[in-house]
């Protein structure tokens, strides 16, 4: 007996171990597997990208990810850059946030996590909101720090280098210049850290030190400037003595670090270090490339070396012509920089004929843009479709799995009763408990899926809802006319996701446009009309029109096939800036505050959209320079707390009095201040817009 005991368990054993040797060489060759796929999945998306087919860069990364070769993290950092440089800012915004939403399960997946993370802040911070992108990347540093203290490598380490050069650069642009210079350092304390090895980390390290120099140049703080190009320079001298880079490269890097010393040299006054950093930039080969010249010519422009700037700029044409760039919204600086060194130095002739070649292009351009805007929203539409179907394909996995579940569950269930009945002859109690048991599964199973289909609807109406904001948000000006002696400031707050107020302006030389309204309703449907309402009057006001022919014509526009009978209220407004004469129409909106008093009219337009046809009266004022107009929609004035009690006009009468010397955005802060304390918490009753317009 004990000998057949010990020939059991001795080859118990020798099975254990034989099993455990097979899954360990499987699971080495499973890893390799992954290795390879990984490798060849790169070098597929590296090409698509090289040949900036981004098309074919977001069709590979959606079919390696269904395959499993590459991780969800690896897919939707590929997408991003891949809408990015297709000009997709909000598709790539929302394929980052999307993949935020599932959380890292491993080393691999954090550092995938953090990478996205700090794409995601880079556009916000590109795109100029630069609150959320420091919101995000905060606590995704104090990661990457915890993750470098527990297993650190040089992977961490990199990360930690662009992470801390990004939180350094958005402190800088909110003016957090002490909080900036701990950031730089330590980032440069992470650069010293990755040694130099490769043309890599020499471009690397030279490319981030010329980050701190662009930051401080922008702040106009020379010193720091002078510091870090010191530092810059102890790179460019191992670069001169042939490390790490191609001639070109180094070409390259040699020119811009002599403009960066001009640059300094002109802000402080020093003629002779200019003259030397242009003469030593001339020398280089990249001088005498069309982007080299376009360089210098900022660089002499800045030094107000106009001739010499307007000497550079004749390439610039050819510069475009070499970049594969067209003339656009975002990039008519370049020939607004032309214009003003050829105007500076006294060559009329030539500014404006550079100024006639942006204008001739400049409908072009905006055509261009709407045409991307409309392709980056269909974009956002197609990868919402996407989604739904990924999660619908999710759904029915997830059925597959429970329906798998119960059969098991039905499988031990019958050997149980079988084995039960055998055993203790128990044949009506097991019979009981088994149908019992089976109901309880299928009840079980009918709730799951409910509250599954359930969460998803919601979340993909909330995932809509979000981006329908955003679109509506940015329909409405952020950035208002710098117009000398105008001071003009306005805010839209929608109660709701969307809303139906609406703001705009469109100023044509002396001449300024502006409205203000609030569309009857709320929800999508106001929203929607908002955007036409909108796109109305930008068109009109763009044909110079009155006021009162402004209303009429929005007022045919919306009223035809408007079965629902909605409308929109509005104050438009015409201001002479050279006389301060304002021409204004109020079609049924609330009277406006000027000079502190509700502004008495002689005429009572009815709001626009209801009846097609009605004529429409408007009035002047002769001048309205050294004075405040301040126009707004219900939900200041009509603003409820939580007893029903409402904001109020003499209320709005006493506040607005004590607000006569105060700027446009200040005015209108403190009365969302003031609104915000009436509420104390209780959820707006309506949309919120203020604008406020003084000329001096």
């Amino acid at each position: 007996m004990l000998k057949i005991y010990r020939f059991l368990t001795g080859s118990f054993v020798v099975i254990t171990v034989m099993i455990l040797a097979l899954m360990f060489a499987a699971a080495c060759s499973h890893r390799r597997q992954n290795e390879l796929k990984q490798t060849a999945a790169d070098s597929l998306i590296n090409a698509a990208s090289d040949a900036r087919d981004y098309e074919r860069v977001l069709t590979l990364c959606d079919s390696l990810e269904q395959r499993g070769d590459i991780s969800l993290y690896k897919a939707a950092y590929e997408r991003g850059f891949a809408y990015y440089y297709s000009g997709k800012p909000k598709a790539q915004q929302k394929e980052l946030r999307q993949a935020l939403l599932e959380k890292p399960k491993n080393t691999e997946d954090s550092l995938a996590y953090f990478n996205i993370t700090y794409q995601l802040a880079d556009a916000l911070w590109i795109a100029g909101d630069d609150g959320e992108a420091l919101q995000l990347a905060l606590p995704s540093l104090e990661g990457l720090r915890k993750m470098d203290r527990e297993h650190p490598s040089k992977e961490v380490t990199i990360r930690l280098r662009s992470l801390t050069f990004l939180v350094g650069k958005i402190q800088m642009s909110l003016g957090m210049k002490e909080e900036a210079d701990k950031m730089f350092e330590e980032c440069y304390g992470y650069l010293l850290k990755i040694p130099l090895e490769t043309p890599g980390d020499y471009k690397r390290r030279f490319r981030t030190l010329e980050g701190f120099i662009t930051s401080y140049n922008n702040a106009k703080d020379m010193a720091s400037v002078e510091e870090w190009l010191a530092r810059q320079d102890s790179v460019l001298a191992l670069i001169k003595e042939g490390r790490g880079l191609a001639p070109a490269d180094s070409d390259m890097m040699m020119g811009q670090s002599y403009l960066h010393h001009a640059d300094v040299a002109a802000f402080l006054n020093r003629p002779e270090e200019f003259n030397r950093a242009v003469a030593a930039f001339r020398t280089t080969k990249y001088a005498q490339s069309n982007l080299g010249k376009s360089d210098l010519a900022s660089v002499l422009l800045g030094a107000k070396h106009y001739a010499e700037a307007a000497d550079e700029y004749a390439v610039l044409d050819q510069d475009f012509a070499e970049r594969g760039l067209e003339l656009s919204l975002f990039n008519l600086n370049y020939y607004g920089e032309k214009f003003r060194a050829n105007y500076k130095a006294g060559r009329i002739d030539t500014a404006l004929a550079v100024a006639n070649f942006v204008f001739e292009d400049l409908d072009q351009a905006i055509t261009e843009q709407q045409k991307s805007n409309a392709a980056e929203l269909a974009t956002i539409y197609q990868t919402h479709q996407k989604d739904a179907e990924i999660a619908q394909q999710q759904i029915s996995l997830s059925r597959q799995r429970l329906i798998g579940t119960l059969v098991v569950l039905v499988l031990l269930t019958t050997f149980f009763i079988i084995y039960t009945w055998y055993r203790r002859r128990a044949e009506n109690r097991l019979a009981a408990a088994h149908e019992s048991l089976e109901k309880a599964h299928t009840e079980l199973k009918t709730a799951y899926d409910q509250l599954e289909e359930t969460t998803a609807a919601k979340e993909r109406i909330e995932s809509e809802l979000r981006i329908a904001r955003d679109i509506q948000m940015s329909m409405v000006p952020q950035e208002f006319p710098l117009y000398e002696g105008l001071d003009m400031y306005a805010v839209m707050n929608a109660a709701k996701e969307v809303g139906g107020d609406l703001y705009d302006y469109v100023l044509q030389g002396n001449m300024l446009h502006f409205c203000l309204g609030d569309v009857s309703g709320k929800g999508v449907p106001a929203s929607l009309f908002m955007s036409q309402s909108a796109r109305l009057f930008r068109t009109l006001a763009a044909e110079g029109l009155s006021p009162a022919d402004i209303a009429f014509r929005m007022n045919k526009g919306l009223a035809e096939n408007n079965k629902r009978m909605m409308f929109v209220t509005m104050f438009i407004g015409q201001l002479h800036l050279d006389t301060g004469r304002l021409d204004f129409c109020n079609c049924g909106h609330n009277p406006p505050v000027l000079d502190g008093q509700f502004l008495e009219m002689k005429y009572e337009n009815h709001p626009l959209g209801l009846w097609e046809g009605d004529p429409f009266d408007g009035e002047t004022i002769d001048d309205i320079r050294g004075r405040q107009l301040l126009i707004y929609t219900d939900g200041l004035n009509e603003a409820e707390n939580g007893q029903k009690e409402q904001f109020g006009d003499d209320h709005l009468l006493e506040l607005i009095a004590d607000m006569q010397d105060l700027s446009s955005r200040e005015v209108i802060d403190r009365l969302k201040e003031a609104v915000e304390q009436h509420r104390a918490g209780v959820e707006p009753n309506d949309d919120l817009t203020l604008m406020c317009v003084r000329l001096k």
